[in-house]
């Protein structure tokens, strides 16, 4: 029984690690309009902390001053959401990170290319000496 308790403790750490990493308490869309969180959404929370863009939020808050989940009564007050804003700042950064490395090889090797021209003066011909 000790054995399965230290094979349990070896997985423990890594998959909890893993999991922090992905599940950090705060929803991956808005809960109103159901669309992923983008750098254009400005998240937003309530006082019951639950989140939605900012759209959507205001949009809700017209037709009442209640939350749209769990219906307590906010007063139509929103507050920006700095860790979810951090978040999508993060994945977006990932993103161009990834998008970018591919990219990123074919024009280093043009740039490298170029430069290998330049410093042995190739004008694309023969040249007189």
């Amino acid at each position: 029984m000790e054995a399965f308790g230290d094979g349990e403790g070896k997985a423990g750490p890594s998959s909890e690690s893993s999991t922090a990493a992905v599940d950090d308490g705060l929803p991956f869309a808005c809960l109103i309009c159901r669309e992923p969180w983008h750098a254009k959404s400005s998240p937003v929370v309530t006082k019951c902390e639950h989140y939605f863009c900012e759209a959507c939020a205001l949009k809700h808050a017209q037709k009442t001053k209640r939350c749209f989940v769990c219906s307590e009564n906010t007063g139509g007050i929103f507050n920006t959401c700095k860790p979810l804003q951090e978040k999508i700042a993060r994945l977006k950064a990932k993103d161009e990170t990834e998008a970018g490395g591919e990219q990123t090889d074919e024009s280093l090797l043009a740039e490298y290319e170029e430069a290998q021209k330049q410093k042995r003066g190739y004008t694309g011909g023969w040249g007189l000496v």
